[in-house]
């Protein structure tokens, strides 16, 4: 690779090292990248712009040569986002193969049509004591199917309140094994899901436009759920996720009920400050809803935030509580 053609490059890029056979016990290295796919050929080129050189990185592979076949042949927006920030996007969309326009109306045509099958969004169960139907009713704007009781959640992009960082709330995530120096070096810009597959139940919390009102519906609900419903139920069995209009972004924690930092200290989102994700939900930001998940993603029930009555009710269907003595 000629890092010539590329712009902004400090230094070259450091050459394939020898094979294992050749390393000395004295040979000594500040890093060592091993695979030369994509990841670690913008890894290595990463380091040369932060000063490494040839000699101070041994850049490793299982094949001595390239491969002839294709690897990583597509790029995503997202991955076009952070080589556009590098300066490498201009000459690889230049030297890529482009489809025609028919070519890719094709493409997002297939893909739009197996989407919500190979999501789960567009499966449904039917009514049963982990899907209570009919649940609050909501009315999607958007182009994803409408939210009911035995539907998957749809994936929405939020940003964390503790920390400022963008993520997927639901099924977005790329490995984090394989991305682990790149969450190093851009934690800002990584991509991954919140509500990742662990077993748990959750309680996902659209509040309404009167959140900061310590008497407002918002409030009082978070209220409830973390000092009446949650503690009936075994410590970790319920994981609450919390999600905010920007215009009611807390000025701090005090401003909300104590047992919102408790259970969702890292799960408090600005739900307009990417996606909209009261739209993509079908929720009006002037009534809010609470979304019951499944362990599975799907959910089991949805009510409104007046009506955690049902919400718990729901819950003590299908979980163990602790009774009062």
């Amino acid at each position: 690779m000629d890092l010539g053609l590329f712009p902004f490059a400090a230094l070259p890029l450091p050459q394939l090292s020898p094979k294992p056979a050749g390393i000395h016990e004295d040979d000594r290295y500040e890093v060592i990248v091993v695979g030369a796919g994509p990841a670690g050929l913008l890894l290595t080129f990463l380091l040369a712009r932060y000063g490494l050189t040839a000699e101070s990185v041994l850049y490793i592979d299982a094949r001595a040569t390239r491969v002839q076949n294709g690897h990583a042949d597509g790029l995503q927006p997202r991955a076009l986002e952070v080589l556009r920030s590098l300066g490498l996007a201009g000459k690889i969309l230049d030297d890529g193969r482009h489809f025609l326009s028919s070519e890719a109306n094709e493409i997002v045509g297939c893909y739009h049509e197996a989407n919500p099958f190979s999501s789960g969004c567009g499966i449904e169960y039917s009514e049963s004591i982990i899907s209570r139907k009919p649940g609050l009713v909501v009315s999607s704007t958007s182009d994803q199917p409408t939210l009911a009781p035995g539907t998957r959640l749809p994936n929405v992009r939020v940003k964390r309140y503790a920390d400022g960082a963008y993520c997927d709330l639901h099924d977005g995530g790329y490995s984090l094994l394989l991305n682990f120096w790149y969450i190093k070096l851009f934690p800002m810009l990584t991509k991954w899901s919140e509500m990742f597959s662990n077993g748990r139940f959750r309680i996902l919390c659209l509040t309404s436009s009167d959140l900061l009102s310590p008497d407002g519906t918002s409030a009082r609900a978070l209220q409830r759920i973390g000092e009446t419903i949650l503690p009936q139920f075994a410590s970790g069995l319920i994981e609450q996720f919390v999600i905010y209009p920007s215009e009611q972004c807390p000025p701090d924690w005090v401003a909300l009920p104590p047992s919102v930092k408790r259970y969702s200290e890292m799960r408090l989102y600005d739900g307009l400050a990417v996606d909209d994700a009261y739209r993509l939900y079908g929720i009006d930001t002037e009534q809010g809803a609470v979304i019951v998940l499944r362990p599975d993603g799907y959910i089991g029930t949805i009510v409104s935030l007046a009506d955690l009555i049902a919400m718990e009710d729901y819950l003590k269907g299908c979980l163990t509580f602790m009774r009062e003595q």
